[in-house]
C-alpha cells in the first residue's frame, strides 16, 4: 500500500504530456498531502489542483497541495511527515 503523503522531487518542468499522467494516478490513489520541490514546483502544484477541480468544478477528492520551490528535499520532508493527515506520518518520496 502506497502512503497517502506525497513528496514530489521534480527535475523537468511540468508539462501536460510528461506529468499529467502521474498526477491523474496520485489522485486516483486519493492521496491526501503533494508536496512539491524542485524545478518548477509551483506549476506542479497548480496542475494537481486543477486536475482535482475537473473541468466542470465539482471536485470528487480533496488534496491539500504545497509548492516548495527554495527549500530543500529533508525540510519538505520533514513538513509532509509533521503535516496531520487520517492516515499517519508516512510519507512516499518520488523522483521525477
Amino acid at each position: 500500500m502506497h502512503a497517502r503523503k506525497v513528496v514530489l522531487v521534480t527535475g523537468a518542468a511540468y508539462s501536460q504530456g510528461l506529468g499529467e499522467s502521474l498526477l491523474r494516478q496520485l489522485i486516483e490513489r486519493k492521496i491526501e498531502l503533494f508536496c512539491v520541490v524542485g524545478v518548477d514546483a509551483e506549476a506542479w502544484e497548480d496542475a494537481l489542483d486543477w486536475l482535482c477541480i475537473g473541468s466542470d468544478g465539482e471536485a470528487s477528492h480533496h488534496i491539500t497541495t504545497t509548492a516548495h520551490p527554495h527549500e530543500s528535499v529533508e525540510e519538505v520532508i520533514s513538513f509532509a511527515e509533521s503535516f496531520h493527515c487520517q492516515s499517519g506520518p508516512a510519507v512516499e518520496v518520488m523522483y521525477f
